[in-house]
């Protein structure tokens, strides 16, 4: 039995909107397009200190390892950000937060143009600490259903491993009723 094959994902740097579509939306075929977005405010300015400092009283949902599928705790930001300073986080990570519960967070970035316009658009926020491991789960609850993730990795680094659409069927879907459904 042989193990999984692993590629490397091309990069690209300022890819046309255009090309994207045609290029890698279409055939499902992902990519990393490097350079498209540094003129936002937001790759400039956001750290855990313009948070903190921006957003401190802000109270919010934390989840926990090791699946993070499970809100456990709340706390004002600034305390949160504390907590990743000072390596006492306990591995807390404020994941999927609704961008819009952040008044005037959208003045620092724009919806990238490789989102199309007629899919559903939701822009959520990921704050954690180093380290922070979120296990191999399937964004698209249905097969097939055309969901697209663009992330935009703002500060540190995201080691992300895909699996070919083409495996869709052999991934295993969890049901929602449960807490843990990735």
């Amino acid at each position: 039995m042989t193990g999984p094959i692993y590629a490397e994902i091309e990069r690209v740097d300022r890819l046309s909107a255009e090309d994207f579509r045609r290029f890698y939306d279409l055939p499902m075929k992902p990519v990393v397009i490097t350079g498209a977005l540094s003129e936002w405010p937001a790759m400039s300015q956001w750290d855990h200190e313009w948070f903190k400092q921006a957003y401190g009283t802000k109270v919010v949902s934390l989840s926990s390892n090791p699946r993070h599928t499970e809100k456990v705790l709340k706390m004002r930001l600034a305390d949160y950000v504390d907590c990743i300073l000072s390596g006492t986080d306990e591995q807390l990570y404020m994941n999927q937060y609704p961008a819009g519960e952040f008044p005037g967070l959208f003045d620092y970035f724009q919806t990238p143009a490789y989102c199309n316009p007629e899919r559903q658009i939701d822009i959520v926020l990921w704050l954690g600490p180093a380290g922070t491991i979120l296990g191999f789960h399937k964004d698209n609850h249905n097969p097939y259903d055309w969901i697209n993730n663009i992330f935009v990795q703002i500060r540190g680094r995201k080691h992300v491993v895909l699996a070919s659409p083409d495996q869709d069927p052999f991934i295993y879907q969890r049901m929602r009723e449960g807490k843990d459904y990735w």
